[in-house]
C-alpha cells in the first residue's frame, strides 16, 4: 500500500479527494492511494468519494479509545465525529450541485454540443394526395 500527494488537485482526482478530506500531510497519512482510487472508481464523483473517505476515516477513529495522560488527552471520538460532519458536508455540497452532468461524474456530457433532433413534429404527415 502506498500514500502519495502530488499537490496537483487541478489535474489529479486523487489529490482533489485528499484536499477535500484534509489528507495532505505525508507524516500523518489517513488513507492509502489504493483506498482512495477504489472510492473514486466506486462513487464516480469526487465529492461522493471524499464523503466515503471521510466516513472510512471516522470509522478508523471510532475504533480507538480516548486517551488521557496527565494534562494531555487525545479524543478519538471527537475526531470520528468531525469526520462524520465532514462527510455530511460533502454530501450536502454534492446535492447542491446535483443535476449537472459534472456532478454525477460525466464531465464530457456537460461540454457536448447540442444534438440535432432525430424526429420533428409532423415528420410523418403526408403533403397531400391519397395513397
Amino acid at each position: 500500500m502506498s500514500w502519495t500527494f502530488g499537490n496537483d488537485p487541478r489535474n489529479s482526482v486523487r489529490d482533489r479527494v485528499r484536499v477535500l478530506i484534509g489528507d495532505t500531510n505525508p507524516a500523518q497519512p489517513l488513507l492509502e492511494d489504493e483506498v482512495i482510487d477504489w472510492l473514486i472508481e466506486r462513487e464516480r464523483n469526487e465529492l461522493l468519494a471524499a464523503a466515503k473517505a471521510a466516513e472510512a476515516i471516522a470509522a478508523r477513529f471510532a475504533r480507538e479509545a480516548d486517551i488521557s495522560v496527565g494534562d494531555l488527552s487525545v479524543k478519538y471520538s471527537n475526531l470520528a465525529a468531525q469526520y462524520l460532519e465532514l462527510a455530511a458536508s460533502l454530501r450536502e455540497q454534492f446535492s447542491l450541485e446535483a443535476g449537472t452532468p459534472e456532478s454525477v461524474g460525466f464531465p464530457a456530457l456537460a461540454r457536448e454540443e447540442p444534438r440535432t433532433p432525430l424526429f420533428r413534429i409532423g415528420q410523418f404527415e403526408s403533403s397531400g394526395g391519397a395513397g
